[in-house]
């Protein structure tokens, strides 16, 4: 009798564990947040500070970056996804006295997202591709003197590989790399490596149980 009651809770807790595991995928909306390291790629400037006299700053462009997104899971395998990424300001060094010039960046992005579950374990692979809108900005002063102000933005092409796990049937965390296609006089594929968190909502539809 003992032996059968405990056939039946492991049975019962095995698919409890399923239902856990593979319902956060499934069809719905979710929201998170990213946070993570950014990189803007910047290339050394060389400003002109008065005629004959030029100078030299070097880009440091890591540093804390985050995005916020929403989406929607069609099913476990596809979903759409939207969000915006703030970069860490590109901060440039340099041996003159005196030098505050900065590079901002942000983005707004729309991607298509393919999953992959691995079996029952709550992991899974996923993959990401479509485009944003990129703004990147610099300005400041070098010697004292103010730089006049370089912004540039365009439209490119996104792709991001990430693994997640589902923690229960709502809550989703996962590690990706994402890099933006985009090549200006201040920044180069600007990318981002980033632990995120997503609340994903059940489909009204189906109730508390899969479809």
């Amino acid at each position: 009798m003992a032996v059968k009651m405990i056939k039946k809770c492991s049975i019962a807790a095995l698919m409890a564990g399923v239902v856990s595991a593979v319902h956060a995928t499934g069809a719905g909306g979710y929201f998170g947040l990213m946070l993570g390291q950014t990189n803007l790629h910047g290339e050394n400037q060389t400003f002109t500070l008065e005629p004959g006299e030029t100078g030299t700053v070097k880009p440091d462009g890591k540093g804390i970056g985050t995005r916020l997104f929403a989406g929607y899971n069609m099913n476990q395998y596809a979903a759409i996804e939207g969000g915006f990424t703030y970069y860490s300001s590109m901060k440039y060094n340099t041996t003159l006295v005196s030098n505050n010039v900065k590079t901002r960046a942000a983005s707004f992005d729309l991607l298509g997202k393919g999953m992959l579950p691995l079996a029952d374990s709550g992991f899974g692979v996923f993959g990401k591709l479509g485009g944003a809108y990129l703004n990147s900005k610099t300005t400041g002063s070098v010697e004292g003197i103010s730089l006049p102000s370089s912004s540039s933005s365009s439209f490119r092409p996104v792709v991001g590989v990430g693994v997640s796990y589902d923690m229960t049937q709502n809550w989703v965390a996962d590690l990706s790399y994402t890099r933006i296609l985009y090549n200006s006089s201040q920044v180069k594929n600007p990318d981002f490596i980033a632990l995120g968190i997503s609340y994903h909502l059940l489909d009204p539809k189906c109730g508390q149980f899969l479809c």
